[in-house]
């Protein structure tokens, strides 16, 4: 779905977005026009042009300057708005000359100025003919066409003409299409990441004044405005954005950690993805796809030597690397390089480890082992490579899945044996418990028993055995059951060792896997706290009869029961 610009007012000054496309057009053609009346060869014009401005200096032939038309610079001047200057001087006149030369804008009027330099320029013909020379120097600085492409892109319909997403966009006007071309290379990165065309929540939008079309993508546009046509601009959803920022920071954070590079630019194959929506500027296509392979290298490879500014090589996996020079040579980069930015958009597809080590392993089986490779080269292996990468991927997995539900079946085995060893433990703390309360009626029944036959010596027999039963259960507390909760919370240790080893496990796993753990623990310290305090009771009793009986309460006992 594709949206025209809106048409009414979008910034502060009244300008509109026709308005401001027709006027950037207009910009690029008369500087270009008033070059070529200077007589500056139109060679030179791509590479005196830069992000911020159109700087020319050079000499031309004095002759055709004396038919400089006047009206077309006073118009340029006027559409620059002060941005614009104009310098010229005929070269190597007589010291003794006055200099013939003229600042343009003029304190008087642009025409009288130049118009009196015209006169002066006819004299110096006169005296020197025809080959005298002029300097010239002409710089158009950008200022007002960046405040004209703001507003263009100020007037997108949606999000992508919201306050959030400008101030995430980084906007930048050329007036000739072939400038802008010619920095269409890795080394150009450092200045996209300054002017915000690219990195971390960066998108960036290029306009071209003196071509058509449009090449739209998440991370930037490219749109071509001749004649003052604007473009019809696909939507950018707020959505949209979201995911291609949050995919980008954690490429670049796995990239970062994954690859050994000085100084690696903000930048990756993602920025520079774009297709055409309207047609147009073939060669921005072509170089973006070979700038796109160049940074999907970079990014499978292990090791980058080198700074990007200049050249730098790419050094990839295994015992013995092949390396890679970037940026690619000419003639070895116009292959089909699709299958290259494929495996690394696979590699990095969810910003893991482990797809990026298999991507690498595999480009670098696929490599010939210890040398210099090109782009073409690189091609060729990318095609096996991505299938190799995605059937061990798939391996990977299927081992993984495996492995997972071992482990669980493992853990499960583990929770079983320690539930049925609590439980077993349980049983003997209970079968303990009954037998000793079953000998505790046994020896109250024998002291009673002995109490009624003769109460004068039992006496010394119910001391003792009350003494020894009150010995028996601290025992029992102290040693039996110290010695049954130590084993507990060892067991119970060894079995927290050993699903802790299992890392396979998901956390809310580990918790389903553990129920049958914690109700076995429960069930343990219940009977256990039950044990705990029937003993202790029982010594308490026991204590408490064997002080009893050295009272005198117990001999008034023996010798009542001895009067009747």
């Amino acid at each position: 779905m594709k949206r025209e610009p809106r048409s009414g007012v979008v910034d502060g000054h009244g300008v509109s977005a026709e308005d401001a496309a027709k006027t950037l057009a207009e910009m690029a053609q008369s500087v270009h026009m008033l070059a070529l009346a200077l007589g500056v060869p139109a060679s030179l014009l791509p590479g005196a042009e830069s992000y911020d401005r159109l700087e020319v200096n050079t000499q031309v032939a004095a002759t055709p300057l004396r038919a400089l038309d006047a009206t077309m610079l006073e118009d340029t001047l006027t559409l620059f708005r002060g941005d614009l200057t104009l310098s010229l001087e005929v070269a190597g006149l007589n010291p003794d000359h006055e200099p013939v030369a003229v600042e343009l804008p003029a304190a008087r009027s642009a025409s009288a100025a130049l118009r009196d330099f015209q006169t002066a320029l006819r004299d110096v013909l006169a005296s020197e003919g025809d080959s005298a020379r002029v300097d010239v120097r002409l710089s158009a600085e950008k200022r007002r066409a960046s405040e004209l492409a703001q507003a263009l892109v100020a007037a997108r319909e949606g999000f992508a003409g919201s306050a959030q997403m400008l101030a995430a966009t980084g906007i930048i006007v050329f007036f000739q299409a072939q400038a802008w071309e010619e920095r269409l290379r890795v080394a150009s990165l450092p200045d996209w990441a300054r002017l915000g065309l690219v990195g971390s929540g960066q998108r960036g939008v290029v306009l071209l004044c003196d071509v058509s079309g449009l090449l739209a993508g998440t991370g930037l546009d490219v749109a071509g405005i001749a004649g003052g046509r604007l473009p019809a601009w696909p939507v950018l959803t707020r959505d949209e954005w979201a995911v291609f920022t949050r995919h980008v920071e954690a490429v670049l954070a796995l990239r970062g950690d994954q690859v050994r590079w000085a100084g690696a630019p903000a930048a990756l194959p993602e920025h520079l993805g774009v297709r055409t929506v309207a047609p147009g500027m073939p060669a921005t296509v072509g170089r973006l796809a070979v700038m796109r392979a160049e940074l999907a290298t970079l990014g499978l490879a292990q090791e980058v030597w080198g700074e990007i500014t200049q050249r730098v090589i790419a050094r990839f996996a295994g015992t013995r690397p092949a390396t890679c020079e970037i940026p690619f040579a000419e003639a070895d980069a116009t292959g089909d390089l699709r299958l290259l930015v494929a495996l690394a958009e696979w590699a990095y597809q969810d910003a893991t480890e482990a797809r990026l080590s298999i991507a690498r392993e595999a480009l670098g089986s696929e490599l010939p082992a210890g040398q210099a490779v090109g782009a073409s080269a690189l091609a060729v292996a990318a095609a096996p490579a991505l299938e190799a990468a995605r059937a061990n991927l798939a391996l990977y997995l299927r081992g993984n899945v495996a492995a997972y539900f071992q482990a669980r079946e493992a853990a499960r085995d583990t929770v079983a044996r320690y539930a049925s060893s609590v439980r077993a433990a349980v049983s003997e703390l209970t079968g303990d418990l009954v037998d000793n309360l079953y000998r505790t009626i046994a020896a109250l029944a024998l002291g009673g028993l002995a109490w009624l036959l003769q109460p004068a010596g039992s006496i010394w027999v119910l001391r003792v055995a009350t003494g020894v039963y009150a010995a028996y259960m601290l025992f029992m507390l102290l040693v039996v059951l110290r010695e049954r909760s130590e084993r507990f919370a060892m067991e119970r240790a060894a079995l927290e060792s050993q699903l802790g080893m299992m890392e396979e496990l998901a956390q809310s796993e580990r918790e389903r896997l553990r129920e049958p753990e914690v109700s076995a623990d429960a069930h343990f310290l219940r009977y256990w706290r039950l044990a705990r305090d029937i003993y202790a009771g029982l010594g308490a009793l026991a204590t408490l009869g064997c002080v009893l009986l050295f009272t005198p309460l117990a001999a008034a006992l023996v010798q009542a029961h001895g009067g009747h």
